[in-house]
């Protein structure tokens, strides 16, 4: 008797629930804000625990420009509803810009179930500055920049198109995808994640690959001169640069693609 009752509230809920769902149709509402922060004599910009999409252009300009854009899903009579930015905080120390938010909102509750705020930044950033991100459910996107990166995340992913400078990488749960055309340094850590340097075939440096759980898949690359390759472990070189791609992994893969585009 007892299991019918069960089945029976499954059923019921199964019904309202879809039946709920088409009374309360939800819309998308989506605004944008931007902010412009100078950059004369400074060389780095910090982020710090801002945890939304984070997009990076080049720009030739000394100021930082900042578009954010926030997209949540609410009821037809919320649609004139002024939705509140993420409040940004910005710190000057030495030549250091600190960028964080100085106070969150959400719409997001369990009693409010699909009411989703969307929070992403495209920020356009002067060569000259090096940019460090500390942050947590963030993934770091870098589109055509010269930039060097210093990067730590805990729950995200960073992809990196195009890049012209250094990057250090440091993630805990997730992947790091990066164009080898361009790039310089490349030191990661990951721990449970995947590690892709697409287009290998042009980088040229030294490679000191390790993985712990895991396995190097190599797609035909060749080298000029090895000390060790197996499935675990590639220590080798490739022409005469004096570039380093430095990788450790402990519970993943590390892919050597060509002929791949970044994104894929």
């Amino acid at each position: 008797m007892r299991r019918y009752k069960v089945l029976s509230i499954i059923i019921s809920f199964l019904i309202i629930f879809p039946a709920c769902s088409l009374i309360n149709k939800k819309y998308q509402k989506t605004i944008t804000y931007e902010y412009n922060i100078d950059s004369h004599g400074k060389k780095l910009l910090s982020i710090n625990n801002i945890d939304v999409k984070l997009n990076f252009i080049q720009t030739e300009d000394s100021v930082i420009r900042i578009n954010y854009k926030t997209s949540i899903r609410v009821k037809k009579r919320e649609l004139n509803k002024e939705i509140t930015p993420l409040k940004l905080g910005v710190d000057t120390v030495d030549d250091k810009i600190i960028l964080k938010v100085v106070e969150k909102t959400s719409e997001y509750n369990f009693l409010n179930f699909g009411k989703v705020q969307k929070d992403e930044y495209d920020i356009f950033v002067p060569i000259n500055l090096a940019i460090e991100i500390n942050s947590n459910f963030s993934d770091v996107y870098v589109d055509n920049t010269a930039n060097d990166f210093k990067i730590n995340l805990i729950n995200g992913d960073v992809i990196a198109n195009k890049p012209k400078g250094n990057y250090s990488v440091n993630i805990i749960n997730g992947k790091f995808k990066i164009d080898a055309d361009s790039v310089k340094n490349i030191n990661v850590n990951i721990t449970n994640g995947k590690f892709y340097l697409q287009k290998a075939s042009l980088y040229f440096g030294d490679f000191d690959l390790n993985i712990e759980n895991g396995k190097i898949l190599n797609s035909g690359i060749s080298f000029d001169s090895t000390v060790k390759s197996d499935k675990k472990t590639l220590v080798a070189k490739r022409g005469k640069s004096e570039n380093k791609l430095v990788v450790n992994i402990v519970n993943g893969r590390i892919y050597l693609r060509d002929n791949v585009k970044v994104e894929d």
